[in-house]
């Protein structure tokens, strides 16, 4: 229970489907995009996306950059979604990145559910201190293999 005595985990529909389509289109999930129903799931491509952006420092697929909008939907569409390189990035990471970019929304975990993945738990401070000056040289060395690759 939160200080507000509310429950910590709430129960939400895995169905509900949400009508208004507001946000930048190139964080938007597959079926958003293609006009499907979405729901939460949809939040959960755009953390992995986000993320990937994060971690390579651009975004990931190659229409973003030019001039046409409708290849950059068509890319997230069809194409299949974004992978991290094996060598920069740990199997944990590149494992969360991709429940996150499961191209059938059914299929992406709940929020809950990733809260447990172990990504999530290598870097879960209650579990251990957390040494800044270590994680800034392990961000910066996964930043210098990926410019090597």
């Amino acid at each position: 229970m939160s200080a507000l005595h509310l429950p910590l985990h709430v129960a939400l529909p895995a169905t509900l489907a949400a009508d208004v389509s507001i946000g930048t289109h190139a964080y938007m999930s597959p079926e958003r995009l293609g006009g499907k129903p979405y729901s939460f799931a949809s939040d959960i491509w755009s953390l992995g996306i986000t993320l990937v952006e994060c971690a390579l420092g651009q975004y990931p697929y190659t229409a973003y950059t030019g001039s046409n909008y409708f290849v950059l939907l068509s890319q997230i569409i069809n194409d299949a979604p974004p992978q991290l390189p094996v060598a920069a990035f740990s199997a944990e990471f590149r494992d969360f990145i991709g429940k996150c970019l499961c191209k059938e929304p059914e299929l992406r975990p709940p929020a809950y559910q990733l809260l447990s993945h172990p990504f999530i738990r290598m870097h879960d401070d209650s579990l251990r201190p957390f040494d800044m000056s270590s994680f800034v040289q392990r961000v910066s060395e996964m930043r210098r293999k990926m410019a090597c690759t």
